[in-house]
């Protein structure tokens, strides 16, 4: 069910796109082509009313008195000056919203291709990972295997120290490898390696 008044910022955001600079008077028709996720004439008509009752649109001067409309000449509206600082608001938050939405795209690709993101998805898959097993299964042909295992376990003993409710180490070892379980998973990024990295995340 959606929530109450959702169509506003959906109003204000088609308007504030349509009229970046100078606005005009508009109908009901040209509000839905703008804004079709509003789905029918009736949601645009009752979104207007809305916002001149609170005073961000105002019925336009050359509109016909209720009742003497004819079908060409429909009801028209246009922005208060309230309503057109509104629609700037409502067009720097989505794009506010967009530049946060791609940044953290990037940053989801970026940490899946290193070496730290690809560790965490093997964990993640395996449930149970040893550092050499880890090398074995991440390492690349001509890679230093001495360095990878040297950085895997080091961010395998990371995230067992700061998350140990997350990850614990079994009691048995294989091949004198230490064994690490994820007996809780939190989805695919990967947590913090060290404890002041994961308490500056969570601020």
């Amino acid at each position: 069910m959606k929530p109450a008044f959702w169509f506003i910022p959906v109003v204000l955001l088609a308007l504030g796109r349509q009229f970046p600079r100078q606005d005009r008077a508009f109908t009901v028709a040209e509000l839905l082509s703008w804004a079709p996720e509003l789905g029918a004439p009736k949601t645009v008509r009752s979104a207007c009313q809305t916002l001149q009752r609170n005073g961000l649109l105002e019925r336009a001067p050359d509109a016909l008195p209720t009742g003497l409309r004819k079908p060409t000449n429909p009801q028209t509206w246009r922005l208060t000056a309230d309503g057109r600082i509104a629609c700037r608001s409502a067009v720097q938050e989505a794009g506010r919203l967009t530049r946060i939405a791609s940044l953290k795209a990037t940053k989801k690709r970026q940490i899946g291709s290193t070496l730290y993101g690809r560790l965490w998805n093997l964990l993640r898959n395996r449930q149970q990972l040893t550092a050499e097993e880890a090398v074995a299964t991440l390492a690349d042909a001509g890679d230093d295997t001495t360095s990878l295992q040297g950085s895997v376990s080091r961010y395998l003993l990371g995230w067992q120290t700061s998350l140990p409710e997350h990850i614990q180490v079994s009691a048995r070892r294989v091949n004198g490898f230490k064994r690490y379980v994820l007996v809780k998973d939190f989805g695919p990024t990967p947590p913090p390696a060290k404890p002041e990295q994961r308490e500056a995340a969570a601020q």
